[in-house]
């Protein structure tokens, strides 16, 4: 069992950093969602559309295919000793797995809810598991430094057993390491994506309507792949791979909204336009 150091102390602001990570998101998803609703008349079918097509072909698909693929004793071996290996193949796997969901959401809206609110509200509505994922790792991590802080490490996992002690403080070891700033780019990472997951629907949505050429089911694919790997793969210990990891999504972020709305968007034609 690797020895733990009790003496470790939260860096100052952790905490604070992390919850106000956490309600940058969701405001920012509420305030999405009552802006479309209000300015366009958005209906709420489109949003439940979207989220049920997460659960089914994200969030089911992309576990089960991870879960088999750990089963391979060679392939587990790997993503055990060399996590980066799992990061490349998940997010491979959940691309895949989001080209499927959106497809399928933009099939069930042609014909049915064409109009411009309704594709950006499936679009939030795919985006909303991996929002509501991302909120539950922050909470779980605001009350665990509230925890340490108050008691100190060794009182928070005393009363565990050693194994579950181990994993336990190997989960939250970035919280001791880790500069206070980066958990609130990672509640701004994650508002990027849930917009560029609303953009990608409506150029997926405009290839399934034929206003943009197919080409667009791989281009958003790729898109969605580069956006997320853009903040993944950096030493959380490092302030500068976090600034230079962080100033990468910005830019392609910015691109994909830009491209997504300002060129390849005024191609589609939506009911109320």
């Amino acid at each position: 069992m690797e020895e733990i150091d009790y003496t470790q102390t939260l860096p100052d602001g952790a905490a604070m950093m992390i919850s106000a990570g956490g309600i940058l998101l969701l405001s920012v998803l509420i305030v999405a969602v009552i802006v479309i609703i209000k300015r366009w008349k958005a209906s709420p079918m489109p949003f439940l559309l979207g989220t049920l097509s997460y659960i089914f072909f994200v969030f089911i698909f992309t576990n089960l295919i991870m879960s088999a693929l750990a089963m391979v004793p060679s392939i587990d071996q790997t993503f055990t000793y060399a996590p980066v290996n799992y990061t490349i193949i998940y997010y491979l796997v959940a691309s895949a797995a989001f080209l499927a969901a959106r497809y399928m959401v933009g099939k069930m809206l042609v014909g049915r809810f064409e109009r411009k609110s309704d594709v950006y509200m499936a679009g939030l509505g795919l985006s909303l598991g991996d929002s509501v994922l991302y909120a539950m790792t922050a909470f779980s991590y605001y009350v665990w430094c509230i925890a340490i802080e108050g008691d100190g490490l060794k009182a928070a996992l005393e009363t565990m057993a050693a194994d579950e002690m181990e994993s336990t403080y190997n989960s939250i070891s970035t919280l001791f390491v880790a500069p206070a700033i980066l958990w609130l780019l990672m509640g701004m990472n994650a508002v990027f994506d849930m917009l560029a997951c609303m953009a990608l629907t409506v150029v997926t949505f405009g290839a399934i309507k034929g206003d943009l050429p197919k080409y667009w089911y791989g281009i958003s694919t790729g898109m969605y792949y580069v956006n997320a790997m853009c903040f993944q793969l950096y030493d959380p210990s490092s302030g500068v791979q976090i600034a230079v990891s962080f100033a990468i999504k910005i830019i392609v972020f910015s691109a994909i909204m830009y491209y997504t709305f300002r060129v390849a968007g005024r191609e589609i034609q939506y009911s109320d336009d």
